[in-house]
């Protein structure tokens, strides 16, 4: 008796299998023919291929610079150009703050 439950039960099971995978298959299409409607309606074509945000993948831009384009560090600026630079800044406030003043 119980391999008659068993073999019955494979019977069932694959049974259910098929009619699930005959479910999911309708639905999957029903999906696509209600996208498709949807996009109609919106304007779009229906065959329109999805694309993501952002730059794709493999493009020109995404490769970095090689190191000959990069940029080259500046020299270190000397103590008189600096003092200049201050001196120059100073000259700018003061002229700024008298103004202010008026």
């Amino acid at each position: 008796m119980p391999v008659d439950v068993k073999i019955n039960a494979m019977n069932i099971s694959s049974t259910l299998l098929k009619q699930l995978d005959t479910e999911i298959a309708r639905l999957q299409a029903e999906v696509a023919r209600l996208q498709s409607a949807r996009d109609l309606i919106s304007g779009g074509e229906a065959t329109a291929p999805k694309r993501g945000r952002g730059r794709p993948k493999g493009s020109v831009n995404a490769v970095i610079a090689p190191i000959a384009t990069r940029r080259k560090k500046r020299k270190p600026m000397s103590e008189e150009a600096r003092a200049k630079i201050a001196a120059a800044q100073k000259k700018r406030w003061a002229a700024a703050a008298k103004k202010a003043e008026k």
